[in-house]
């Protein structure tokens, strides 16, 4: 399907040019989880694509057992939408090189002030496991202030066939290193009022994970309360999650209170050295080796080598080339806020 000829035409260009999107995938406790990840989308937008480094696997190994995923979209510029979608994910891992080498044509323009000859080196990153997603509804409003008015909607058709994951490999995944798990009022003390957005994830009346931007994040005794937009549809209760810059992420359960919405906060997660203040290009030896080791473990789980990078820095995509020069113009003005994994 031509999403791209189905949709406003300034909806299709959000997605299609935008390099960083919230990517919200279900865990096994039905908690709904909050990324930003690089986004790649097909050129007719028939699936949107994102990929989680085969050295921490956890997204995709979510995306794997409950397919149902959503994604946020937010605008850069004036005059652009907010764009909500709700999918499901096809998991692709069986030819890491090959998803290593697709992943550099769509990507590989981030970070432009590192040298390829210093970015090529970190396979821990590169070897990758793309995420497909078909879109099942999109929703979207034409700009942040819009959005506490009904959205905008598309529907895929009921006879919509969506495709199936690549099979899990045979034997158990592999455990994930202890990384620091911040105490959350210290985090939140640090994050409320911060000059960055925060994000959260609920979970629709259909068990989709729903990303939206929260407003007026406040610290409370037990958690934190902050108001939604009027006009996100779904309910305003059960499993979610509040992260802030892809870095704190407070997991609890939400309830409505006087008109706003509560998060009863259990734990945050472990922040992966990548997120917090580590060198994704050049890692301490500490950080490097269990990621190696765990990198090592995934393609044996697959029976496949390690994956060559090109001494070369590939070809960009189309898509790639649109979204590095949106991506320039932005930094040139300084309007970026997040950083993705």
């Amino acid at each position: 399907m031509n999403l791209k000829e189905i949709l406003p035409e300034k909806v299709a260009d959000l997605l299609l040019v935008t390099s960083f999107a919230e990517f919200a995938t279900l865990n096994a406790k039905g908690v709904p989880i909050d990324t930003p990840l690089l986004n790649f989308p097909d050129e007719d937008l028939s699936k949107i694509n994102m990929a989680t480094g085969l050295s921490y696997p956890a997204k995709a190994e979510r995306a794997r057992r409950n397919p149902k995923v959503g994604l946020l979209y937010w605008p850069l510029y004036p005059g652009e939408p907010v764009v909500q979608v709700v999918g499901l994910a096809a998991v692709r891992d069986r030819n890491i090189q090959d998803n290593m080498e697709r992943y550099l044509a769509e990507t590989s323009h981030v970070a432009p002030e590192t040298p390829w000859t210093v970015k090529r080196k970190a396979i821990w990153y590169w070897a990758r496991i793309v995420i497909e997603i078909q879109p099942k509804e999109i929703l979207w409003w034409d700009s942040p202030e819009a959005m506490d008015q009904p959205p905008h909607r598309w529907e895929a058709p009921a006879d919509t066939v969506f495709a199936p994951s690549d099979p899990a490999p045979d034997s158990p995944g592999t455990q994930s290193p202890k990384w620091p798990e911040p105490d959350w009022r210290k985090a939140a003390e640090t994050d409320v009022g911060a000059d960055y957005p925060a994000y959260l994830s609920l979970v629709d009346h259909d068990g989709f994970p729903r990303v939206v931007r929260a407003r007026d994040v406040r610290l409370e005794a037990d958690g934190l309360s902050l108001d939604l937009p009027a006009g996100m549809p779904g309910r305003r209760s059960g499993p979610a999650s509040l992260t802030y810059f892809g870095r704190d992420t407070f997991v609890g359960t939400l309830a409505e209170a006087g008109g706003r919405v509560r998060l009863t906060v259990e734990r945050t997660l472990p922040i992966l050295p990548f997120v917090g203040e580590g060198n994704i290009w050049d890692p301490a030896p500490e950080v490097k080796a269990p990621f190696m080791r765990r990198l090592e473990a995934e393609l044996a789980r697959r029976g496949q080598p390690m994956p060559v990078v090109p001494g070369d820095q590939p070809q960009l995509s189309e898509g790639a080339r649109l979204r590095a020069k949106r991506d320039t113009k932005g930094a040139d003005e300084g309007m970026f806020e997040r950083k993705a994994e």
